[in-house]
């Protein structure tokens, strides 16, 4: 139904935006683009973590509750806090990655785990 349409609507955006936009940049750009060493410290650990986030997530019955949707909502809030608190030198920066090491990585873990146990429950 239409729910089908807006999950494949979202890949397809993500992959184009990777893909796409990266490959016309690359393409256009007169020098090669460069990678910031801090993307793959950060960035590239966050991106692989969260697609398997998603895996237990797609599992739990092939849907996505509003609790997950919540829960994807404020990690990205919560990134996007991080990145414009570096980008601008905020004091804020190194007190989210310790509020996030030691409270909200441990809790997703303790969420997903739950989720998924409920999930497999349910199906079997």
């Amino acid at each position: 139904g239409e729910r089908d349409i807006a999950v494949g609507n979202v890949i397809g955006s993500n992959l184009f935006n990777l893909l796409g936009v990266l490959g016309v940049t690359a393409l256009v750009a007169p020098m090669p683009l460069t990678i910031s060493p801090n993307a793959l410290v950060f960035d590239l650990p966050v991106m692989l973590g969260v697609a398997l986030l998603c895996v237990p997530l797609f599992y739990s019955g092939y849907r996505i509750d509003r609790i997950e949707g919540l829960l994807l909502l404020a990690l990205y809030l919560t990134y996007g806090l991080h990145i414009v608190s570096i980008s601008t030198g905020m004091a804020l920066a190194e007190r989210l990655e310790g509020w996030m090491l030691t409270l909200v990585l441990p809790l997703l873990g303790i969420i997903v785990a739950w989720g998924t146990v409920r999930a497999w429950r349910r199906q079997h």
